[in-house]
């Protein structure tokens, strides 16, 4: 036996420790674990995971580095993990460290300390009512702060000309005149307006009337694009409005993928309805074209829809006076606050539950997937499309999620827009058996579909189907103490706890603080 391999065996068998544990709305539970370096050092070190009843998969290591630190994330409450660390030079390898476990806890959940209707475990400013989000991390709340991704224009300047006051690009050059959006603004000048760009010719809409009634998601086309100065079409913003002069929006998306035809999406339009749309063209250099005529349809009476009694669900999907999904004793269907359908994928019973007083759920549908263009996520039991209304001058809402049945471990709540595709929503957190999640939903932030601050917000949300653990999933990032992403399904996780664990005499156990990571703004 090689003097590597005999200290491999002495070192290797006598200290691992978890050095502390947190948690991120993101990322779930995180373990940073240490142990005592070889002597000499080997090439690297390994960390392996299992749970309950697995055996340790030595092919996989759900970390390698030389460092003699490692920040695990991903752990999932209620879980238990057993963790063994390894060193290894060339295709030696030694034997296992001591073995630790570890079961993330679950603490804040459902807990709102200021009463702002925001869960603490979503909350950055827990202790104030006025203030919950802070995007650009610099301890002043979105509410007070006048610049809230810290780029030197001030919020209101930057919506006044169509920038993200969420997004730092004081560099960015929108309208390829050599002048950057922070110097625009010094000079007091337009970040979007060239003057030496030709703008894009305004869309041509063939049928500025139509006699037939369309139905609740019709595609919308407008002409081909044109620029005197050849310049690339870039975007098209389409809007949707109950009025001819636009002045009450049930649509504003902006889309570089839908640039001559939009599709809309469940849940915009009600039926029976008159609509007027419109739709302009904007070039590479930001450059908008004028807006096409305004075009009208109306929508199909409620008894050619699904939902014939205009009760807000589909009539194949309404569920029976049985059902008590959110499991409070009384009916779904006799209570105000929630609507339930049964699922057209994975057989579930769905409900969606109004948590915040400001919000009334109005509509809610199971949609399929099967037709999605996107079919990088597959979700659990389709997707859950809602309607919320809130009540005037509100901007937020919490709403609840309620499962017939428990969703994995490692699921997490995905937004579909039907022009961007799916995305992770981090705002949500799942209660600890796994049957509901909440929500806490913008209106015109991420996951509104229709794209708009108009005192409705449109979701549509889908839970993924992840692999769990022991899927042989590593990654590493080679440097010294880096984290480790052990699954590529992370469950939505938070705690905030203290306490002290022992692990053979030897082990300290220090409770990490919540970070939690929060991307809108109430205004």
């Amino acid at each position: 036996m090689t003097r590597f391999t005999r200290c491999y065996l002495k070192t290797f068998f006598t200290f691992l420790a978890i050095l502390t544990i947190s948690g991120t709305l993101a990322y779930g539970a995180n373990v940073s674990l240490r142990w005592d370096p070889n002597d000499p050092a080997p090439e690297g070190y390994r960390i392996f995971i299992r749970q309950e009843a697995e055996s340790y998969n030595y092919s996989y290591p759900v970390w390698e580095n030389h460092s003699t630190t490692c920040t695990l994330t991903g752990l999932v409450e209620g879980v238990t993990y057993y963790l063994v660390v390894r060193a290894y030079e060339g295709d030696l390898e030694s034997g296992d460290s001591l073995e630790i476990s570890y079961t993330p806890s679950f603490s804040g959940y459902g807990v709102d300390t200021d009463g702002d209707k925001v869960p603490d475990v979503l909350d950055r400013f827990p202790n104030d009512p006025n203030e919950w989000n802070d995007s650009d991390n610099d301890g002043v709340g979105n509410n007070q702060d006048p610049d809230d991704d810290n780029d030197l224009m001030p919020d209101e300047w930057e919506i006044a000309h169509g920038l993200d006051p969420k997004i730092d690009d004081a560099d960015f050059d929108y309208d390829n005149d050599g002048v950057s959006n922070l110097d625009e603004f010094k000079a007091s000048t337009n970040p979007m307006d060239n003057p030496d760009n030709d703008l894009p010719y305004a869309p041509v809409i063939d049928e500025i009337r139509q006699a037939e009634r369309v139905d609740l998601t019709p595609v919308l086309i407008s002409s081909g694009y044109f620029d005197n100065d050849n310049d690339e079409h870039y975007q098209s913003q389409w809007q949707i409005s109950t009025e001819p002069n636009f002045s009450v929006l049930v649509l504003d998306r902006t889309s570089t993928i839908q640039l001559t035809a939009l599709s809309v999406g469940e849940l915009i339009l009600e039926v029976d309805t008159q609509y007027y749309w419109r739709v302009r063209f904007i070039d590479e250099r930001h450059g908008y074209s004028q807006w096409s005529e305004n075009a009208t349809f109306t929508t199909i009476p409620a008894e050619e829809s699904d939902d014939k009694d205009t009760n807000g669900i589909p009539d194949s999907q309404e569920v029976d006076a049985s059902i008590d999904v959110n499991e409070d004793g009384n009916a779904d269907l006799y209570e105000d606050d929630i609507m339930t359908v049964y699922s057209v994928e994975g057989e579930t019973i769905i409900g969606v539950e109004t948590i915040s007083d400001n919000a009334t759920v109005v509509s809610v549908k199971s949609i399929t997937t099967r037709d999605l263009e996107d079919q990088s996520i597959q979700t659990g039991f389709g997707i859950i499309g809602f309607k919320i209304f809130l009540q005037d001058g509100e901007t937020t809402a919490i709403v609840k999620m309620h499962f017939s049945r428990q969703v994995d471990n490692y699921a997490k709540v995905y937004k579909y827009v039907s022009d961007e595709g799916w995305m992770m929503y981090e705002n949500a957190v799942f209660a600890p058996n796994r049957k509901s999640v909440t929500l806490v939903l913008e209106d015109g932030g991420v996951g509104d579909e229709d794209g708009v601050k108009n005192g409705i917000i449109v979701d549509p949300s889908g839970i993924s189907k992840v692999e769990t653990l022991g899927s042989g999933t590593t990654e590493s990032d080679g440097g010294g103490g880096g984290g480790c992403f052990i699954s590529s399904g992370n469950a939505v996780f938070s705690a905030q706890d203290s306490k002290m664990v022992r692990v053979s005499l030897l082990l300290t156990l220090i409770m990490g603080i919540v970070t939690r990571v929060v991307g809108h703004r109430i205004n």
